[in-house]
């Protein structure tokens, strides 16, 4: 059985807790249950969201009351479906798509690339490096459509937030 927590959210939807912390292991079966529920549906399944740790499972009440579903509730009836639902055999696949994305470096877009350099005590071309070396994973699209929530960089590149956001970027 997969490894997840279920919980409901409100009437018409729940999560699935997949643990705590950002981690590869636990997005990698977030995911492949986010893809198959998506692939076969239970009645009245409406969308799954994926965030860092857990899948918001939304669904209409009615047509889940309607179903065949086991349980008094539609609560109760879809959670019945994830836990009796067989999860084994794709849980450990990974769906994998790399997409480039174009970065300038350059100090008159990099606006916080010199404050950067000081701050960590690196040189421009170090940052430049160690920050361009790595694959990106993208955990969950946010709120604003397209911005990418992604894990972790390299830990060099760890920085404190600034006092005061940038108003315009």
């Amino acid at each position: 059985m997969a490894t997840f927590e279920i919980i409901t959210q409100s009437e018409c939807s729940l999560s699935l807790k997949f643990g705590s912390s950002i981690d590869e292991e636990i997005l990698t079966r977030l995911i492949a249950v986010h893809h198959e529920i998506n692939k076969k549906p239970f009645p009245g399944f409406i969308e799954s969201v994926p965030t860092y740790t857990s899948l918001t499972i939304y669904y209409d009440p009615v047509m889940v009351m309607r179903s065949t579903l086991a349980g008094h509730t539609p609560s109760e009836k879809v959670k019945a479906y994830f836990r009796k639902y067989e999860w084994k055999g794709f849980l450990k696949s990974s769906v994998e798509k790399i997409i480039p994305i174009p970065v300038c470096y350059d100090k008159s877009f990099g606006l916080d690339l010199e404050e950067l350099a000081t701050e960590l005590q690196l040189n421009i071309h170090d940052i430049v490096q160690l920050h361009s070396q790595k694959i990106y994973t993208v955990y969950m699209v946010g709120f604003t459509p397209g911005f990418p929530y992604m894990g972790t960089t390299h830990s060099k590149l760890s920085c404190s937030r600034k006092q005061t956001p940038r108003k315009q970027v």
